[in-house]
């Protein structure tokens, strides 16, 4: 009897374990390219927060061109056949990936989507630092959210723009040094990033006849902090007939993820 109970244990182990590779299997490749920038979790030392990936001309495979690509708890990477962390010694820039996405996908360009399985091509030893992004400080975080949230929608605002400009003129919580580190941290869209007045852009030529032919304006003005909550009013501007922005955006840290906890005063023209 007990030898029967041994041999059952045994069987039971070897189905679970065979269950548990085929999850490391991949239904569909959404896109497959190289690693192009690396945000790393300002939480958790070497840990990565999400890639940018920009597929290869060579590859026929992918679904998208180019992913801004986020990183959860659940995604599975795998190199070599293996199950690993997403420390930034896999995850490096310029390393080759395939990755597989879950849930649904933001179609702004790039789009932006989560992981279920990424699996490495070529395991890099040592990443790059150059493209790499910085961290980013703990409050720095609520405005990149803030810029991050607006970029995704409307996204016919954003179509062929290579100028992403923000007014840093009206934040007062963030010090010059804070507000580079949110310019720097912008570049993830692959735009040149400009800290920028609309005044200014109009003495440059690049908003003619209240059109930006060529980028969005992001304004943001902040208010002092209270209770451990930041409020902001947020615009994207395009044109006369063509920005969005809320009066109100309140935002909260809630376990070490700052969240967006209130927002009226939506507007659209």
């Amino acid at each position: 009897m007990k030898k029967m109970k041994y041999t059952l244990l045994v069987i039971s182990l070897f189905i679970f374990v065979g269950c548990g590779k085929a999850d490391l299997n991949m239904e569909r490749i959404d896109i497959k390219g190289n690693i192009t920038s690396v945000t790393l979790d300002t939480s958790i030392k070497n840990k990565v927060d999400s890639l940018l990936v920009e597929a290869t001309v060579s590859s026929n495979t992918t679904t998208y061109d180019k992913a801004s690509v986020k990183i959860t708890k659940n995604t599975v990477i795998i190199v070599n056949g293996v199950q690993v962390d997403a420390a930034i010694d896999y995850l490096g820039a310029d390393t080759a990936v395939e990755i597989q996405f879950i849930g649904p996908v933001a179609e702004s360009y790039p789009v932006q989507a989560t992981a279920d399985i990424i699996r490495i091509l070529s395991p890099t030893a040592n990443p790059s630092p150059i493209a790499q992004e910085k961290h980013v400080d703990p409050l720095t975080e609520a405005y990149l959210l803030a810029i991050d949230t607006f970029y995704a929608e409307d996204p016919g605002l954003n179509g062929d723009i290579k100028y992403l400009a923000i007014d840093t003129t009206k934040i007062d919580n963030l010090n010059i040094d804070s507000k580079k580190e949110l310019l720097s941290a912008l570049e993830k869209y692959n735009l040149t990033v400009m800290d920028t007045t609309f005044e200014d852009l109009q003495a440059e030529g690049l908003i003619k006849d209240l059109y930006f032919e060529e980028g969005i304006l992001f304004r943001i003005e902040d208010e002092p902090m209270t209770d451990k909550a930041l409020t902001l009013r947020v615009s994207k501007w395009r044109s006369g007939t063509g920005a969005i922005g809320t009066d109100k955006m309140v935002f909260q840290k809630i376990k070490g993820t700052w969240k967006i906890t209130e927002e009226g005063g939506r507007w659209i023209s």
